[in-house]
């Protein structure tokens, strides 16, 4: 009885992190339109426009938060490639290519 309630334990405590997102899990992606903005926070009305992003600069995506306070969307931590700006994208702008975290921590 023991045994077998450690191998149901043991499968899903593997089936668990199979199917989580490793912390590190950068992905890569473009930009959807030319001039979006990448800015140092999520939103538009506190936060302040770092630089844009253009159509075949190429990004690399850390993580996704959603802006529960402007109900504005998902946005990307993200790279541009090209400029080597980090901040933060609307996500409708993005093109990334898979999952990355939630929470930008």
């Amino acid at each position: 009885m023991n045994k077998k309630k450690g191998t149901v334990s043991v499968l899903i405590a593997l089936l668990t992190c199979s199917l989580a997102i490793p912390a590190n899990a950068a992905s890569s992606g473009d930009y959807r339109a030319a001039g979006v903005n990448i800015r140092n926070s999520t939103g538009v009305r506190r936060s302040r426009v770092l630089g844009a992003g253009y159509p075949g600069q190429r990004l690399t995506a850390y993580c996704e938060e959603w802006n529960y306070e402007e109900n504005s969307g998902d946005w990307f931590y993200h790279q541009n490639r090209r400029t080597r700006i980090k901040g933060y994208s609307l996500g409708r702008y993005l093109r990334v290519d898979r999952l990355v975290p939630h929470g930008c921590y």
